[in-house]
């Protein structure tokens, strides 16, 4: 089964880290404690909806090693707080939105391993048996930023046309836009969230 080694190689130079709506303020609150500004929180990935511009994704965006990687004790900072993204490391997928393979295992991890072999025939059912078998919560976790993805995606898909209708001009959150319009209850988004922390399979 697989075990973190602590060896900080995702953390020293991690690039850009992809995060939820939910998660960017914890995230400012948490940089704004390290007081040093070398971790910026930005607009990832946005959807132009009419002259509105969504933001579905952010970005922590790090120069060099990750601002919440302690270099002494080889553990984040924010561990309790961290990004689902990193709680699913070294998994990128969890196999329930798989297009390739190699989309499974982040390629920086040396101690990460893929449970078959290549050119194995398996089912996306044993595929997700075996990953659960070697990550144990990893996978769970894995499975929750699916879970996530496709929440923020169909969430854009079904409000497209009223997004499109309303014609704002801005460029906001997609959360922060839904609710600031009355189109999304802000209790009902929290409900949803913590539903899908509190998944299991």
């Amino acid at each position: 089964m697989f075990e973190c080694k602590r060896c900080g190689k995702c953390c020293e130079n991690p690039g850009e880290i992809a995060i939820f709506e939910w998660e960017k303020e914890i995230i400012e609150k948490e940089a704004e404690k390290e007081n040093n500004g070398n971790a910026v929180v930005v607009p990832g990935i946005i959807a132009k909806i009419g002259n509105s511009k969504i933001i579905v994704q952010w970005k922590i965006r790090n120069k060099g090693k990750c601002l919440f990687f302690d270099e002494i004790s080889r553990r984040c900072k924010i561990y309790e707080n961290r990004p689902l993204v990193c709680r699913a490391y070294p998994l990128s997928c969890s196999g329930i939105n798989l297009k390739e393979v190699r989309e499974i295992i982040g390629e920086e991890c040396k101690y990460a391993k893929i449970p078959f072999n290549i050119g194995e025939k398996i089912t996306k059912k044993e595929l997700i048996e075996r990953l659960k078998l070697e990550y144990g919560e990893i996978f769970l976790w894995a499975f929750r930023l699916d879970v996530a993805r496709i929440f923020i995606m169909d969430l854009l898909k079904f409000y497209e046309e009223e997004i499109k209708k309303l014609d704002t001009n801005e460029e906001k959150g997609l959360l922060e836009f839904l609710t600031s319009k009355k189109l999304y209850d802000k209790e009902l988004i929290e409900y949803e969230i913590s539903k899908i922390y509190n998944l299991k399979i």
